[in-house]
């Protein structure tokens, strides 16, 4: 990247076109400024109270893996930087001195996009506005907020000699600003695939530097999945370094790695000498980036700079509450709840969450047991999903116990036209006023349920389930990936019926990781069969091969990859659609399954039925993921539903 060009020699005043040409080349062959952007923010910078628990001025050496990583941005040989970074590593603070170098020593039309337009209004208005304040070199360099003339808005700051544009990666528009010689794409992998319909944003936003030949690409992000990360996939492209930091005892530098640390001692094991040693006895190492990619492929040098790194190097991220964090999700991983364990992964690691597998391939139908009830003694709580086609109604009822640990307890069918009446009464003896019975006698009913209605007799499932009270529920799937399993609570058709907003593919991969659960225990699925191996309660191959009738593949759209849960040409995948209906129905009954007693009565009288939950949760299904990483969703009168990790 070419520096800021010098000031003009004194000299008399220019008289003419020639000389006026003369001046303009000697600005632009005068030789860059001496600084950095490290050593810039080492004499510049002064990090804001609000910002940050150790304000005041800023020092690289507190980490120090960052000093080649800014001193990239401001290398003219290097064309594109590339930050893998796990999160709690100073990544927001590599972009802010950047930033603040290139308004004072190198100005020029730079691009700050964001995952969306409030997520870069925020960082404007937290971080880049209290940097500028805070920063008595740039305090005087950037318009004033106060002034009339726009110059310094949340989107916009303006300087001598350039100025500094923060759009939204889900807004078009807003990246299509005038040319930048500098772009930088903060959390890119949170990107949608596509800004509006103008594609993918940050082929949008590295657009922008086209008419520049000393243009400068920066992107960082944690990475999310495997084979979509874009992150990893820039990443890829680059010269791939990786810090490595000498042994305390033996000197053999390496790089730390997840694998060797050791969860009793609290250190990490030296793959030369196999000593265990401290976190602060490594990270008092002086450390140096290492490239793995020198030359391409064509044996050319690799001029992209990239850099992968871990929490396990963050001064303020502590390896005890790692390992806790990482034992939690684990647990949680074994009951089938993969997303904890994913964020661990992607967010602490810095490494892409690699699914496993395509499709569920076990035996389940060899898997099946004697029950010594209807409802074996392990169930709390009894839910029931219902799919509805033109000429059938199709439905679970399922049971679920302490850590998830799930039963079959009915599947049925009920053939007729959907849009007729007769059927929905058999529905109704079916699974609403029918009573399940325990080994003891005590009985149960039907806590919450789901419904699907989109597609097949829509009015006729609002018009149903307006009666039950909120105990059925009508829902409609969306596809699409990241979508949390309860995504929002809408009114619907002149009934004004509510109706549950799913996301299918987030419940599809739940549901695929409680069927890969092999031992009995949390999250394992169970199913009954007769004394002679002949299916019992409707549990036959057809339900059997129905889940597992669909297969997760990654597809192209306008040169996107996405992956795509497709069904089988001639297999019906009814099982597998209810199987997310069930989960969804446990979500919204408001239970946490390892402390509620039993949801039953004595024989003849059980437990009455209840409507809505007044703060529903996923329970065991998702159990803490409105916590960290994790958001809350509001859906009217269903008070706070946990929703899957964001992405």
């Amino acid at each position: 990247m070419t520096r800021p060009r010098a000031k003009s020699p004194p000299c008399a005043k220019p008289e003419g076109k020639a000389e006026a040409l003369r001046l303009a080349l000697v600005g632009l062959f005068a030789p860059p400024p001496e600084l950095t952007v490290s050593e810039w923010a080492d004499r510049y910078r002064i990090v804001s109270s609000e910002s940050s628990p150790e304000p005041g001025a800023w020092v690289t050496a507190k980490i120090e893996y960052a000093r080649a990583v800014m001193d990239a941005v401001s290398d003219p040989e290097v064309p594109e930087v590339v930050l893998l970074w796990a999160i709690q590593l100073g990544k927001t603070e590599v972009i802010l001195n950047a930033l603040g170098y290139l308004i004072d020593q190198d100005p020029c039309a730079i691009l700050l996009c964001l995952p969306t337009i409030e997520s870069g209004e925020d960082f404007s208005r937290e971080r880049i506005a209290p940097m500028i304040r805070d920063t008595p070199r740039l305090k005087g360099k950037v318009a004033d907020p106060k002034g009339k003339d726009g110059g310094n808005t949340l989107r916009k700051k303006q300087f001598a000699g350039g100025f500094l544009a923060i759009s939204g990666a889900n807004s078009g528009a807003s990246l299509a600003v005038r040319p930048c010689r500098v772009v930088l794409c903060d959390e890119v992998d949170r990107y949608p695939a596509s800004a509006g319909t103008e594609g993918d944003p940050v082929n949008l936003a590295v657009g922008r530097t086209s008419n520049f030949w000393n243009s400068k690409v920066v992107l960082t992000s944690s990475p999310k999945v495997k084979g979509l990360s874009r992150i990893e996939a820039a990443f890829d492209g680059t010269t791939r370094e990786f810090y490595y930091l000498p042994c305390p005892g033996c000197q053999a530098e390496q790089v730390l790695d997840w694998d060797r640390l050791d969860f009793e001692t609290v250190k990490h094991r030296c793959v030369a000498c196999g000593e265990l040693y401290s976190q602060h006895r490594w990270q008092s190492q002086p450390g140096r980036w290492r490239a793995s990619r020198v030359l391409d492929e064509s044996g050319g040098k690799v001029r992209a700079r990239g850099f992968q790194l871990s929490a396990l190097y963050s001064p303020w991220q502590k390896w005890e509450a790692l390992i806790d964090e990482f034992r939690r999700a684990n647990e949680a991983s074994k009951a089938g709840d993969n997303w904890r364990l994913q964020v661990f992964i992607n967010c602490r690691l810095g490494r892409t969450w690699e699914e496993r597998g395509e499709r569920v391939e076990e035996d389940l139908y060899s898997r099946r047991e004697l029950y010594s009830a209807q409802v074996p003694d392990g169930v709390k709580v009894l839910v029931c999903g219902i799919d509805v086609q033109d000429n059938r109604l199709e439905y679970e009822v399922r049971g679920f116990g302490a850590g998830a640990e799930s039963w079959g307890i009915e599947y049925g069918v009920l053939y007729g036209d959907t849009k007729a009446p007769s059927v929905w009464a058999e529905l109704d003896k079916a699974v609403v006023d029918r009573l399940f019975y325990f080994g003891d006698g005590a009985a149960a009913q039907i806590r919450k349920a789901c419904i699907d209605s989109l597609g097949h007799a829509t009015d006729e499932v609002y018009r149903w389930t307006r009666t039950k009270g909120g105990r059925f529920l009508a829902i409609q799937g969306r596809g699409g990936l990241g979508i949390p399993l309860i995504k929002q609570h809408t009114i619907q058709g002149k009934m004004r019926v509510p109706v549950i907003q799913l996301g299918v593919d987030t419940g599809k991969e739940l549901v695929t990781s409680r069927l890969r659960v092999a031992e009995p225990g949390p999250g394992f699925c169970h199913w009954p069969r007769l004394e002679n191996w002949e299916a019992a309660a409707g549990y036959t191959e057809r339900y059997f091969s129905g889940l597992k009738a669909e297969r997760r593949i990654v597809r192209f759209d306008r040169g996107f990859r996405k992956f795509v849960w497709v069904k089988s040409e001639s297999a019906h995948n009814e099982p597998f659609d209810i199987a997310v209906y069930l989960l969804s129905a446990l979500a919204l009954a408001g239970v946490d399954l390892d402390t509620m007693p039993r949801d039953a009565g004595p024989p003849g009288q059980p437990h009455a039925p209840r409507g809505r939950a007044s703060s529903p949760s996923f329970g065991a299904i998702n159990r803490g993921l409105g916590e960290g990483e994790g958001a809350p969703a509001v859906g009217r009168n269903f008070g706070q539903i946990s929703q899957a990790v964001e992405w």
